[in-house]
C-alpha cells in the first residue's frame, strides 16, 4: 500500500566534511647527536586527527628527542615531520 510518504534523504542538505590531515605524520625520522649517540632510527608514525596516543619507553629510548623534534626544540633530524599537514 502506497500512502505517498517518502522519507527525506539523510543529510542531503549538509555540506561534506573535509578530510583532515593527520595530527602528526612522521616518516623516516633519524636523529644522531653530535657525540655519536643515536636517538631515533628510521621512525615512522601517524597519529590521526582527533586521535589520542601516549608515548612510552624506558629512559634513553628517544622519547624526549621525539617530542623535541615534533615541537621544533630539537633541530637537524633526517626524515619528515608534519603537524596538521604543515611540515616542520
Amino acid at each position: 500500500m502506497d500512502d505517498g510518504y517518502r522519507a527525506p534523504r539523510a543529510n542531503h542538505h549538509l555540506p561534506r566534511r573535509r578530510r583532515r590531515p593527520p595530527a602528526i605524520e612522521i616518516t623516516g625520522l633519524t636523529k644522531v647527536y653530535d657525540d655519536g649517540t643515536p636517538a631515533l632510527d628510521d621512525l615512522s608514525l601517524t597519529v590521526p586527527a582527533g586521535g589520542f596516543h601516549g608515548l612510552l619507553g624506558p629512559n634513553g629510548s628517544g622519547n624526549s628527542t621525539l617530542i623535541g623534534i615534533i615541537t621544533g626544540l630539537v633541530r637537524g633530524p633526517a626524515g619528515h615531520v608534519k603537524c596538521s599537514g604543515t611540515t616542520r
